[in-house]
This record gives structure tokens, C-alpha cells and sequence, in this order.
């Protein structure tokens, strides 16, 4: 699943296996790289960039 998310994506092999783990797991990839975010946008894999996460957990 990896492949064909980095192929599909345009993404790193490394980048598609954590989001292959994370649709595998059913779970929210959170990430720094919001290239990353934007690439994944529209697929099966939720992904939110870290920054987003913090200012909604009102984190300083």
C-alpha cells in the first residue's frame, strides 16, 4: 500500500509507509510537513498538519 500511495501521491516511500500505517490502523496521521498534508488531501488517509493540532488544543 506504501508503493502505491507514493506513486499516486507523489510522495516519498518513507512518507507513504507512515501513511499506509496510519490507514491501516484507522488512525489520524499528524504531521510537521504540510506538503505532505496537501498531498494527501482527497485520499485514504486522514492526515492534519501538527501546527493545527496545537492551536486547537491551545498549546504555546
Amino acid at each position: 500500500m506504501a508503493l502505491e500511495i507514493a506513486l499516486d501521491r507523489n510522495v516519498t516511500v518513507y512518507d507513504a509507509c507512515y501513511a499506509a500505517l496510519a490507514s491501516r490502523e484507522n488512525a489520524l496521521l499528524i504531521t510537521a510537513d504540510r506538503k505532505l498534508v496537501a498531498a494527501l488531501l482527497g485520499s485514504v488517509v486522514d492526515a492534519v498538519w501538527l501546527g493545527d493540532v496545537l492551536v486547537q488544543s491551545g498549546a504555546d
